[in-house]
């Protein structure tokens, strides 16, 4: 059985300024004024510092500075122990560097924090494709999806387990709902690759 052309990586890191859960939410205990007031200002300055170490991360992964990027999401995780894409974007180096377990880990920890985010759950899903572990995979892709209709690398890859288990008709449904998000995203590689594994099963 012919194998399609599958991404070794499906990190989005290009996403800076974002953090869906905040660090400064007042906890139900009766405290003084000025100290409910210097706390927050803490949480806040924590949480400007953690973006800006994120964003840092970004651009050292970017010039493919791996060490240093992973130094940056790790300062960021420190500030902001609840920064689910700091997580999910030092799971991807470690993917990159073949050390899955701390990948997955980290994955893991995101999709806690974070249960929709869509992002983690692809790339976590990628790992287990890569460990054919196919129904864990197939799991994430379908919550990727669910959460995240117009994720065209996850209707890819989820045809591309389809297709590994002789279920053609859900692969083929696949792949050209994947061509057609490529396609609407100007995506001309993977709209060609999603072409491609379509002609090799003869669809």
């Amino acid at each position: 059985m012919k194998s399609f052309a599958l991404p070794t990586s499906t990190l989005i890191a290009t996403v800076s300024l974002l953090s869906l859960v905040t660090i400064g939410t007042v906890r139900n205990i009766m405290i003084p004024g000025s100290q409910l007031r210097t706390e927050t200002l803490i949480a806040q300055a924590n949480y400007k510092e953690a973006i800006a170490h994120f964003n840092r991360g970004i651009n050292y992964t970017q010039q493919e500075k791996l060490a240093l990027a992973i130094a940056e999401y790790t300062r960021a995780i420190e500030l902001d122990p609840n920064y689910a894409l700091a997580y999910n974007n030092r799971a991807d180096i470690y993917y990159q560097q073949q050390k899955h377990d701390l990948a997955l880990a980290d994955w893991n920890r995101a999709i806690e924090i974070d249960p929709l985010l869509a992002v983690a759950y692809i790339n976590r899903g990628s790992l287990y494709y890569l460990q054919k572990k196919n129904d864990l995979a197939l799991a994430d892709f379908n919550t990727t999806i669910d959460l995240d209709p117009r994720f065209a690398e996850a209707y890819f890859i989820r045809g591309a387990i389809y297709y590994s288990r002789k279920e053609t008709e859900k692969a083929i449904k696949d792949l050209r709902q994947a061509a057609e998000l490529f396609r609407q995203q100007g995506n001309t590689e993977r709209y060609n690759s999603a072409i491609e594994a379509l002609r090799q099963i003869g669809a």
